[in-house]
C-alpha cells in the first residue's frame, strides 16, 4: 500500500465511484457522497498503515521499531491533514449548496 496520495489519484478514485454507493434503489446518489467516499477511502488506507506501523513499534528489532515509529508519525500527520480536508470540503460544499438553494 502506498501512502503517496496525490490529487490525480483522488480524481481517478472519484471517476471510478458509481453513484449508487448508499444503496439507493435507482443506483444514483449525490456527487457529495462520491467525494466523501473517495476521501474516506484514502483516510482508511492511512489508518490501516498507522495500525500496522503501531504494531511494529514494539518490535525487539531496534531498526524496525525506529523506522515504524517514523512512518507512524508521518502517517498520523497525513491522516490529520486528510481528515481536516475531508471535513472542510464537505462542509464548504454543503454550505454552498444551502446558500444556492436559498437564492432560488
Amino acid at each position: 500500500m502506498s501512502n503517496n496520495i496525490g490529487s490525480s489519484e483522488l480524481i481517478a478514485s472519484l471517476s471510478k465511484i458509481t453513484m449508487g454507493g448508499d444503496g439507493a434503489s435507482n443506483g444514483e446518489t449525490s456527487w457529495l457522497h462520491a467525494i466523501a467516499k473517495a476521501l474516506g477511502d484514502k483516510v482508511g488506507e492511512l489508518a490501516e498503515s498507522m495500525v500496522k506501523n503501531a504494531d511494529k513499534v514494539g518490535s525487539k528489532n531496534e531498526k524496525e521499531a525506529t523506522s515504524a515509529s517514523a512512518q507512524l508519525t508521518a502517517d498520523s500527520q497525513l491522516f490529520s491533514m486528510y481528515m481536516n480536508a475531508l471535513s472542510t470540503v464537505l462542509k464548504s460544499i454543503g454550505e454552498g449548496n444551502v446558500a444556492m438553494a436559498r437564492k432560488q
